[in-house]
């Protein structure tokens, strides 16, 4: 009796530790898909033309757009578009092609799970454009820019979730007379992501 107690209480342990795995869903495997975000953005800008044109200091708010597909369940790529009212007239467009790294699903075995911290770089263009009104005119002014950030994916279902950022854009605008003398800025972007 002791030797069956025994025998059944072993099949049950590895029954238990099978559930799980059996229970899986075969979405919880990952297939390559695209994906959209829809955002607020907060610029704290440097630039003098930020301060100014602003009566919000150096800080500046507006939207951002992104699509992007995942190539592995680590890596993906997307392209980007932010729009920021700056005040006075002045709008600044930011736009960058990105590669995010999913940081733990590199890690990890099965790393379909709520929180997803993620590292971001890209390259893309910084487009400032202002209207002064007649007496002056409008301009516009665009540069190269690049980005590095973290964020983190907060996965409310398999497919809709948040998404909190924060990016560090260096924009060249050394080589050019322009109305920028210090043109490093910090960006947060928050908002809802969709998974197709």
């Amino acid at each position: 009796m002791k030797r069956l107690s025994i025998v059944l209480s072993i099949l049950m342990f590895q029954a238990a530790m099978a559930l799980p795995a059996l229970a899986q869903s075969s979405s919880d495997e990952f297939s390559p898909g695209f994906y959209a975000q829809a955002g607020f953005a907060i610029q704290f800008q440097t630039s003098d033309l930020k301060l100014v044109a602003s009566n919000n200091g150096n800080q500046a708010y507006g939207g951002s757009i992104a699509a992007g597909y995942f190539l592995t369940n680590w890596l993906a790529l997307q392209g980007r578009a932010q729009f920021i009212d700056s005040g006075a007239n002045t709008l600044t467009y930011i736009y960058s092609a990105d590669a995010k790294l999913y940081v733990l699903n590199l890690l990890m075995s099965n790393p379909n799970g709520l929180i997803q911290p993620y590292a971001i770089a890209g390259l893309g263009g910084y487009t400032i454009t202002s209207d002064l009104g007649n007496f002056i005119g409008g301009s516009s002014q665009t540069w190269f820019t690049l980005e590095l950030g973290a964020g983190l994916d907060l996965m409310l279902t398999e497919h809709l979730g948040l998404f909190g950022e924060f990016n560090y854009q260096y924009i060249n605008a050394s080589s050019t007379t322009n109305v920028l003398t210090d043109a490093n800025n910090i960006g947060m972007t928050m908002g809802l992501t969709y998974r197709f």
